[in-house]
């Protein structure tokens, strides 16, 4: 174990990433796309909650990802085991972070129209 030769601060969090944040942070390549995609899933469902994306394309279209990326870093975060990413093509696309098996009841639905990003219950 490495110990830091400076105290740390205490364990409270201080700051959580918006939405807002998380797309200024993939622009400027801060956050890759299978980074980004995990942060949008944790801002918007709690873990084994579901979040629905009926129309994929419209979902990466809106956040300027292109297709084969955001499919290859749903594959790249669904391959490590540590981050308990699920993903599943049904009826569009159901992305969820959480043990399956302690699932919770109910999901989130993502729409993205008229240029806009609707999350509902």
């Amino acid at each position: 174990m490495i110990v830091p030769h400076f105290k740390l601060p205490e364990q409270q969090q201080y700051d959580r990433i918006s939405l807002e944040d998380a797309i200024r942070l993939y622009e400027h390549r801060l956050l890759t796309a299978a980074g980004f995609i995990y942060t949008i899933t944790k801002i918007y469902s709690a873990n084994g909650q579901k979040l629905n994306i009926p129309k994929p394309r419209e979902f990466y279209e809106y956040f300027n990802i292109p297709k084969s990326t955001f499919y290859r870093a749903l594959a790249q975060l669904g391959n490590s085991p540590e981050l308990e990413f699920h993903w599943e093509p049904v009826v569009g696309i159901s992305i969820w972070c959480g043990d399956e098996a302690q699932q919770v009841v109910g999901c989130v639905r993502a729409e993205c129209d008229d240029n806009q990003l609707r999350i509902s219950p």
